[in-house]
Formats: C-alpha cells, structure tokens, sequence
C-alpha cells in the first residue's frame, strides 16, 4: 500500500465516521499547517507560513496518551484499491516493549501483551498487518514483507490559538525584482498581537519525531546538559570543570496549561523529494503565555469520573468480537490463497532463551 493510499484512507476508522465524532477532532500532520482543517488533501501551498499554534488544556499525565495503532487492509474499493483501517490496542505502549539482547527497548508485534483482543489477533494472525497486495482480482497477503505497518502514537488535548494577520508586499529574496506576501501580526492597544481561541479542543495526534520534539522541548525541557571537553589543569593544581551547553529554549512557565505551543511546517533541503519536502517542528512561545484553565470548553472531549481524558473513547481499542469477526474472514482468504503464515514466536537471545518483555518501556516511551 502506498504512503498515498495510506493518507487517503486517513478517514477510516473501525467503528465508522458515523459512530466515532472524535475522528473529525483529531489533527495529524494538519496541526502543523495554519488554518488546515482535519483530513485536509493538499497543504503544499500553506508551507512557510505562520505557525499554528495551541496550547494544552488538560496537561496532567494522566491526559496524555501513549499507546499502539496498528493499520490493516481490510476491503477493497470498487476501483481496485485497498481500504485501510487503523485499530488501537487497549493497554498502554509499555507493555508492547520488550528488551533484545543488547538490553534494547523495542516495540514488538511477536510477542505481544496478553488479554489484549488486539494482541490475540497479532499472535494468531501477524500477517493481517501486514500490506497486501492486489493483482486485479484476488487480494493476496503480502507474507514474510519484514516491514509491520503498526506505530506508536502519543496524543494531547488542546485549544487552537488564532492570531489577526494583515498581508503586505515585500521584495522576495530569492527572486530579484519580485514580491511575495508577508503576513503580519495585528497589535492590540497593549501593543501584544491579537487573538482569539477556539473554544472546542482538538486532539493533536503526534507521530514518533513529533512527540520527542513535544517532550523534550516542552513536557521535559532540557535546560543544560554536559558536553565532553578535555579538562585542562589550573595554574593552582585544580582541574577544570567539563563544559556545560545550554539548551536553546527556555520555557516561559512551569505551568503546561499556560505554554503556547507553535507548530511548523516548511520546505526541507532535500528538493528530490518533491511535494514531500517538508520538515515538521514543534516550539514554544518564550514571550507569551496562555492560560487554558480559563476557558470554557465547546463540545469538550469525553471525561472520566476524575476529570482526566476518556482515551479508550476516543481511540477505541480492538474488542474481542471485531478481532473474531477479521480472523474468521482472514482464514477464508488464507484458505482460497492455499497457505498461512505460521505465528511468530516470542523474541529470544543468542542463548535461545526467551526475552521477558520489559514491565515499564523505556523512559522514551512514558509521556511524563
């Protein structure tokens, strides 16, 4: 299946648009483009704009989510191409993890969590996650591809931010004797730029590179970290202390509700790329502060009983039933294609022991 295929079939969801509202609320690589809305088709011509911005509504851990989507093919369009599905595990990313023999943490689909009906299915029938292939006719797995289309996904709540522009002329550097447009911000009589916030939150689902920039810029900033120097002996016999690097940013607040997060999209340096020339950055604003604890929300995401985001709503996790119902048409498949894969065992080291999965992941995959 082809990346394309793959971002076309974004709307597809286990549970179906109609049953599941919170699809239409959460933005992928949307969030990084201003003014995009969720699903949107081509966002080329909105590179190198401003950045989108947001800021957190509910940041205590327990409102972030960390957990493990996996992508099936699972029907064929009347023109020949794949549907695509994403389905969600019901326990979090730490208990997919196990450690290789190097003491590694990864993420495994061959020894995967018990009593998870999404582990159940990817014990008993790994191949289902894998592309497949269509000849025309006949859909036909594509067994043994060493390539799994499952991932981590992290995501956080939060209210858009929406700055006033005025747009104006200016020459354009990389073209002599040209203008291009400029947006500028409006200032209010406090001389600050103005803005209004969409009340009704968003949830910004963030990709692997995109979490670790939201974590390590802004959930756990870096403030210094040591650099290794040659140490060089004081006139007075002491030994120099190792150099030290500050970390660029400096975070505004302690307060996450309050941190307005900028989102970017602009071109790369690799033009062989072509329209996927894009380079996607997270920041913060070191200057303004927002407080999303005053805000009343539109429409807000669903709640448990202690305040904290209804994940499993908003993701819902593979249920035992759907997992029966593909294993039963899997094996019809499997059966006219006259083969079956055989189910992968649990990882082993260079002992033949077998690898315990890891109890807690590793600290990359704790969201706080």
């Amino acid at each position: 299946m082809s990346t394309a295929q793959q971002h076309d079939d974004y709307d597809f969801d286990p549970q179906g648009r109609t049953e599941n509202v919170w699809i239409a609320r959460t933005l992928g690589r949307e969030m990084f483009y201003e003014g995009a809305e969720p699903r949107a088709k081509n966002l080329k011509e909105k590179l190198d704009g401003p950045p989108r911005c947001f800021v957190i509504r509910r940041p205590q851990p327990t409102s972030v989510y960390g957990g493990v989507e996996f992508w099936m093919q699972v029907g064929v369009r009347t023109d020949g191409s794949l549907i695509g599905v994403p389905f969600y595990s019901g326990v979090p990313v730490q208990k997919w993890t196990y450690k290789d023999k190097k003491g590694n943490v990864r993420l495994s689909i061959k020894y995967p969590p018990k009593d998870d009906a999404m582990g159940d299915l990817v014990k008993l029938h790994p191949e289902l996650i894998v592309p497949k292939m269509f000849d025309g006719k006949m859909e036909l797995w594509a067994d043994g591809s060493p390539k799994r289309n499952h991932e981590e996904i992290f995501s956080v709540e939060a209210y858009e931010v929406v700055f006033e522009f005025t747009e104006v002329e200016v020459p354009d550097p990389k073209n002599p004797g040209r203008t291009k447009k400029k947006k500028n911000y409006v200032n209010g009589p406090d001389g600050k730029p103005k803005y209004a916030i969409n009340p009704t939150p968003y949830v910004l689902k963030l990709r692997r590179p995109w979490w670790q920039m939201l974590k390590d810029r802004v959930l756990r900033p870096k403030t210094e970290e040591e650099t290794v120097v040659e140490q060089v002996m004081a006139p007075d016999g002491t030994m120099s202390a190792p150099a030290k690097k500050k970390w660029a940013g400096k975070l505004p607040t302690t307060d996450l509700s309050q941190v307005m997060l900028m989102m970017w999209a602009r071109t790369g340096d690799d033009p062989a790329k072509g329209a996927a020339n894009v380079e996607y950055s997270i920041q913060f604003s070191e200057k303004m502060t927002i407080n999303s604890q005053a805000i009343n929300p539109v429409e807000p995401l669903p709640s448990k009983a202690d305040g904290s985001i209804d994940w499993f709503e908003v993701y819902p996790p593979m249920t035992k039933e759907k997992a029966f119902d593909i294993i039963a048409k899997a094996e019809e498949t499997v059966g006219d294609a006259g083969s079956e894969a055989a189910p992968a065992g649990p990882p082993v080291d260079e002992n033949g022991q077998v690898i315990e999965p890891s109890s807690g992941g590793s600290d990359d995959d704790i969201p706080f």
